[in-house]
């Protein structure tokens, strides 16, 4: 059974800091703010109120009442998500065409047989309704098996899909042909776990990378548990830049740079530049993961895993972390001992939360941290102590567990707090550097 993390406060601190609690499955999320436009562009050829069964409100007012009431787009909710919007589409004909522009906002092709299933049916249907596929901006490919089988007509997937697709999942697949990916150009995330990267049979004596910029408003990179076929001798994406990169979770940079080439810190004179990644922000790195990724300048949030720890000699590294790290979370895999060692050796100045396991708490003394390191030693610096209690969500069976959901719902919990503001230049990192040069904000 799958095993997700909850959050227990430490008791007497100051409860109106902390967000609503949310499911840990909730990380997708799409928030609609009060003055955010209407989402379904077929709300414009319908009258200013719709009236059904004795209630007359405005169009807006009935579609962000009917958005709120979907569960948040996850592994584990779009059946629910489904099953609620076909009801709307039989309360009034009227919410019928909203409704399903809604359904094809979030789709998830979990095997072979629901491929086919979404393509067919918009191959054969009216032109209205094939012209909804334009609007997929969450697309989950994979996860129906513990085995990887090859993305099924991918290409013709992501065609549909059109250029407003700004998420991307893939989990337990091979012979991903991250290429195809290319055209994406309003994509936001880019989720891999448990894949194979290769290329198709088809394809496979044209091993030739992307040259053109691409994928240059990807904000989220998550890279897990990604192996390269042995066939795979090219680098998919060269001269590769992340302009708009805020969140990265990699657990092989060997894997990153066989995807993205520019990943080399040779090719930087200065190992404090941040060239390569602008923007980063929250990051839960490789164990060889090298200068100077690990030092990205504005670094918010730093997750650390055991094989990390492990694996790479931090006790040299770590001593100059960015300043700038406000939420440290060590994930339950890391050892008391390492955490008790890493603490003495880092000086985090404006650090304010760190995320420890359960297992770091002395059942004996609640919020008595081990020695040689006290509640009182994180009381005096101003830290607050939040321990994750490892629970199992019966809501959360489909669930693919595969997916590093505890960094991720933490990575919401830090954009809710330090929310980013724009560029002026979507490919360009120029002016975000030298705001940050002559004082200005940069986080």
């Amino acid at each position: 059974m799958p095993n997700h993390s909850e959050l227990q406060e430490n008791p007497g601190k100051d409860r109106t800091l902390l967000p609503p609690e949310q499911p840990p499955h909730k990380i997708a999320r799409h928030e609609r703010t009060l003055n955010e436009k209407p989402r379904s562009h077929l709300g414009k050829k319908w009258s200013k109120s719709m009236s059904s069964h004795g209630v007359n409100l405005p169009t807006e007012l009935i579609q962000r009442i009917l958005l709120r009431s979907l569960p948040e787009p996850s592994w584990s909710s779009f059946q629910e998500t489904s099953t609620t919007l076909r009801s709307v589409a039989l309360v009034a004909r009227v919410w019928t065409d909203w409704a399903q522009t809604e359904l094809q906002r979030h789709v998830v092709l979990r095997d072979e047989t629901t491929t086919n299933l979404w393509l067919e049916y918009y191959l054969t249907k009216s032109t209205k309704s094939e012209a909804r596929t334009r609007f997929v901006q969450t697309l989950r490919i994979g996860g129906g098996t513990s085995m990887r089988t090859p993305p099924h007509r991918f290409d013709e997937v992501l065609a549909r899909c059109g250029a407003q697709l700004q998420e991307l999942w893939l989990a337990a697949l091979k012979d991903v042909d991250l290429r195809q990916i290319s055209d994406l150009s309003n994509l936001r995330t880019l989720d891999c776990v448990d894949l194979t990267l290769g290329f198709p049979a088809h394809l496979i004596d044209f091993q030739f990378p992307i040259v053109k910029p691409s994928l240059q408003r990807l904000e989220t990179l998550i890279i897990k548990d990604v192996d390269i076929a042995a066939s795979t001798h090219a680098i998919m994406f060269q001269d590769h830049n992340f302009p708009r990169l805020e969140v990265l979770y990699v657990d092989s940079a060997e894997v990153l740079a066989q995807i993205f080439d520019e990943l080399n810190p040779d090719l930087y004179s200065d190992e404090n530049d941040d060239a390569v990644f602008p923007r980063l922000r929250m990051l839960s790195p490789a164990s060889d993961l090298r200068v100077p990724f690990i030092y990205p300048n504005g670094l918010l949030f730093l997750n650390l895993e055991g094989k990390f720890l492990k694996d790479h000699d931090w006790s040299d590294d770590f001593p100059s972390l960015p300043t700038t790290i406000r939420y440290l979370r060590f994930d339950r895999s890391v050892n008391v001992e390492d955490i008790v060692d890493f603490l003495q050796l880092v000086s985090l100045t404006n650090l304010e939360t760190i995320f420890l396991p359960i297992g770091c708490q002395d059942p004996a003394e609640k919020d008595q941290f081990p020695q040689p390191l006290s509640k009182q030693w994180f009381d005096s610096r101003g830290v607050r102590i939040e321990y994750e209690i490892d629970s199992y969500d019966d809501s959360l069976a489909l669930q693919d567990d595969s997916q590093p959901w505890s960094f991720l719902r933490r990575v919401e919990w830090v954009k809710a707090r330090h929310p980013r503001k724009e560029l002026t230049s979507p490919t360009s990192s120029q002016g975000h550097r030298r705001q940050r040069r002559d004082g200005g904000e940069g986080i």
